[in-house]
């Protein structure tokens, strides 16, 4: 959670005092309200770099594909937070990454076998 003052916000909680997710759905209607042609950008958490809640619970606006996530790392904490529990906050992005890994060396793979058999001099 991320702390503003002495208030710990929360993700999803249903306390209007404390639910960040409440409070930019609320925000993201009102603006849609007024200017429906417009894409509302829904800052992470934790300095603008956990969205890990954002998988089990997305913001729901009245009106769909509205939403650009937006996450930033500020330079001051570039170094001293690369391999802390905030870089982990994209830790689910790297399992597309491992899949499509794996999908590439099978591609390779078969590729190789094919030219294997075709005969061919670069195989």
């Amino acid at each position: 959670p991320h702390r503003v003052g002495p208030v710990d916000l929360t993700w999803g909680s249903g306390d209007p005092k404390t639910d960040y997710l409440m409070a930019m759905e609320k925000a993201g209607n009102a603006v849609l309200d007024i200017t429906p042609d417009v894409l509302i950008v829904i800052e992470a958490m934790c300095f603008g770099m956990e969205l890990r809640m954002v998988k089990k619970r997305p913001v729901r606006l009245q009106l769909p594909n509205r939403i650009v996530y937006e996450v930033h790392n500020y330079q001051e904490f570039q170094f001293s937070t690369l391999f802390t529990s905030h870089f982990y906050a994209w830790s689910y992005v790297a399992h597309i990454f491992e899949a499509l890994a794996v999908v590439l060396i099978g591609i390779l793979i078969a590729l190789g076998y094919a030219c294997n058999r075709l005969k061919w001099p670069w195989a």
